[in-house]
């Protein structure tokens, strides 16, 4: 630039004066310019940084990366330039990026999910594991499940049922046997401080199977999963006993009897507990745990994440504790458990009437009790059946229960 006084010698003082005053009015415009595009840089950094903190608590590894990639520096960014080159791209901009990212990593997820999923079917038998559970918990294998509990009952009755590692042992056989590999999985935990009796319905309360397996199923197969196995577990175990137990009297016990009309009351009595016990075992055993567990099977195939297989497991688990009436106190269990209860003392009976030692008041007194807990129970489902419940789950047992009401003076009339 040329100085004052060379500027007055070539152009005159006038002329001089007014090529000053442009310059400084091109310096003020300049200024003015800049300083709203500067407010403008830092409105889109706050709107930016206000974004990015929105999003930490979403996803914290992509907040870091995009901080990474996109967080301007302010030592090598020039300052008159903008940061997102106007005021609502740059924030555009950073939508767009996380929508394509969370398409990305969802995509990514569901094929991880699928791959994990595959992992545990192929590589960790998780489907086999399933089916375990339910062959031993649900005494779906009859066969293995027959072999062990009238193990226990034997036990149980013999007052030596308090040995946890015996009946571990016997279990872990008869697993290994139909589901070779499986077998070391189970324990048998007996409750600490359970008193000794030799009463079944006593004793089942004190038992409980353990099933241990390692990361990762343990992270589907859980502990508070085996706590509501456990639960149904033990209420079959009353089924199962009631039936072996009428199972195990066989007329021929009572050819020593000197009273033929006592026999014959015990006879039918013991035909109408046989009946209410196979129609309760029968409803529980095929209606509820084989419909629920085929659809288990199909959920688990279809499933294509750990996450839905967890919920169908779980979802599983909670139908079949609501309909084996697990899942809290109810009149309907209070009976069932009361005519379970009368086979074993029909049996205390049978073997008394084979010794000629049972009155006629004691058998009565039993029909009186079979009579009314039956009838109790049917008065039951006909009230949780009646209007405005009739999709209870209940109605396919109140259907076969209410039909068949003992005579109360069938006794008489023999």
């Amino acid at each position: 630039e040329l100085d004052t006084q060379t500027g007055d010698l070539l152009f005159g003082t006038d002329s001089n004066e007014t090529l000053v005053s442009e310059k400084q009015e091109e310096k003020t415009t300049k200024s003015d310019k800049e300083i709203p595009n500067y407010l403008g840089q830092l409105s889109e950094q706050a709107m930016y940084d206000q974004t990015m903190r929105a999003l930490t608590d979403t996803n914290p590894l992509l907040t870091k990366a995009l901080y990474t990639q996109h967080a301007p520096d302010h030592d090598t960014t020039p300052t008159a330039e903008p940061v997102f080159g106007t005021s609502l791209a740059g924030l555009m901009s950073v939508h767009s990026v996380l929508e394509n990212q969370m398409e990305l990593v969802s995509s990514r997820h569901k094929i991880a999910s699928r791959l994990v999923t595959e992992t545990l079917r192929q590589q960790y038998s998780l489907q086999e594991h399933f089916t375990v559970l339910r062959s031993v918990f649900f005494m779906e294998s009859g066969n293995l499940a027959q072999r062990f509990y009238t193990y226990l009952f034997k036990e149980i009755e013999a007052g030596t049922w308090k040995n946890s590692l015996s009946l571990s042992a016997q279990l872990q056989v008869c697993v290994e046997e139909f589901y070779p590999g499986f077998g070391n999985n189970f324990l048998v935990l007996i409750q600490k401080g359970a008193e000794r009796t030799d009463d079944v319905h006593r004793a089942i309360p004190a038992i409980s199977l353990a099933y241990r397996v390692d990361w990762p199923v343990s992270t589907i197969i859980s502990q508070d999963t085996i706590d509501c196995y456990n639960k149904v577990f033990r209420f079959l175990l009353y089924l199962k006993y009631a039936s072996s137990t009428l199972a195990n009297l066989h007329f021929s016990d009572l050819s020593t009897s000197s009273n033929v009309l006592r026999t014959r009351r015990l006879q039918v009595l013991k035909l109408w507990m046989y009946h209410s016990t196979n129609t309760l075992h029968s409803y529980f055993m095929s209606q509820v745990l084989h419909s629920f567990s085929a659809h288990l099977e199909q959920s688990i195939l279809l499933a294509d994440s750990t996450d839905n297989i967890i919920q169908a497991h779980v979802k599983f688990l909670d139908e079949v504790k609501i309909h084996c009436l697990q899942d809290k106190k109810t009149h309907v269990e209070t009976y069932i458990m009361k005519l379970l209860r009368l086979c074993s003392s029909l049996s205390v009976h049978w073997r008394k009437e084979a010794d000629n030692s049972l009155s006629d008041s004691d058998i009565q007194t039993l029909e009186e009790h079979y009579l009314s807990s039956y009838r109790g129970l049917v008065h039951c489902l006909d009230v949780i059946t009646a209007e405005g419940e009739k999709d209870s789950f209940l109605c396919e047992l109140w259907s076969e229960i209410s039909h068949s009401v003992p005579d109360p003076y069938y006794a008489e009339n023999i």
